[in-house]
């Protein structure tokens, strides 16, 4: 297990490409919906992360990753275990790790969700937006 710290640019893409698990058990007060684990679902990865703000909307437990409890090392120790013990485990979770962030968090779907809320319709009222 290797902390890469702040990554940027191509380098990134690299390192999603090559990850095999992502993991972000933060407690961050200020943490409501990681970029970072949106990132790792379009690459398959799937994510261990915690029960925190907005995480479990990215995050399903036993379908696209792991959550935990905050400030738990053993509880970090034990998802790894986990993701690893079963290849088909794993891969169905790499596979709901794409589907969820094309079905949820693709900019396209997002916008439209987000364009609904400010104008206070239906998403079905707006017009299709580039699928991307």
């Amino acid at each position: 297990m290797t902390f890469h710290g702040q990554v940027t640019g191509p380098e990134k893409e690299r390192q999603f490409r090559k990850a095999h698990i992502f993991l972000l058990p933060t407690y961050y007060p200020w943490e409501g919906q990681p970029l970072s684990i949106i990132e790792a679902l379009a690459y398959a990865v799937p994510v261990i992360s915690t029960y925190h703000k907005g995480i479990p909307e990215e995050v399903i437990d036993g379908f696209n990753g792991v959550l935990i409890k905050p400030k738990s090392p053993v509880d970090v120790a034990e998802a790894i275990v986990r993701l690893t013990e079963s290849p088909d485990q794993y891969h169905s979770y790499s596979q709901s790790a794409r589907s969820h962030y094309v079905s949820n968090f693709r900019r396209s779907v997002h916008l439209r969700r987000l364009i609904s809320v400010i104008m206070g319709c239906e998403e079905d009222a707006l017009p299709a937006f580039r699928n991307n």
